[in-house]
């Protein structure tokens, strides 16, 4: 028994997936050794800007300069090869990649999908990492609020207990906040 992909009929049983990870342009991008150069670099390049198309100087220089900086930060021996080198052994690694014309290089579907799809996925999990970092902050202020509210206690003093200060000695702050005591 296989699954399947509603509406597109593709199954996803081993077989087929084994095919399609050493066959499907995307796959083998993002299975290559400078998977992440690769990604960031055709994003930076084409998937952004939304540009089709880049003549070989062009799209040479850009990656020269993304090379240049990201040596500069993690080291010179980091990217060994010219521009030049990792466009060619990507062209021929991913089964064109950036599919070579006459005018120039022209991104592969295939992996304008697979960058896309790659980033957005990112974006989604970055997202979610925000909406919990929101929700432990709103949980924790109505946490000090509550705390507050029940005790009778000079303005400030609960803020020490999750870590948090005033700059002001409790007997300075002047403000007294009356509640139920309990």
């Amino acid at each position: 028994m296989s699954s399947r992909i509603t509406g597109i009929g593709l199954s996803l049983d081993y077989a087929t997936l084994e095919i399609l990870r050493r066959q499907h342009p995307a796959w083998r991008l993002l299975l290559a050794e400078y998977a992440a150069l690769i990604a960031s670099f055709l994003h930076k390049a084409f998937v952004s800007p939304n540009v089709r198309m880049k003549s070989a100087a062009d799209l040479a220089e850009a990656l020269e300069d993304e090379l240049f900086g990201l040596r500069e930060q993690l080291g010179t021996e980091t990217f060994p090869r010219s521009a030049m080198e990792y466009l060619n052994e990507w062209t021929r690694l991913a089964r064109k990649p950036c599919q070579t014309t006459l005018r120039g290089y022209r991104i592969a579907v295939a992996h304008r999908i697979a960058v896309a799809h790659l980033i957005a996925g990112i974006a989604r999990e970055l997202l979610a990492d925000f909406r919990e970092v929101e929700q432990n902050f709103r949980a924790l202020d109505r946490s000090v609020r509550e705390r507050i509210a029940a005790r009778t206690h000079r303005h400030g003093q609960e803020l020490p207990k999750v870590g948090w200060t005033t700059g002001l000695e409790p007997a300075t702050a002047g403000i007294t906040i009356r509640g139920s005591t309990s």
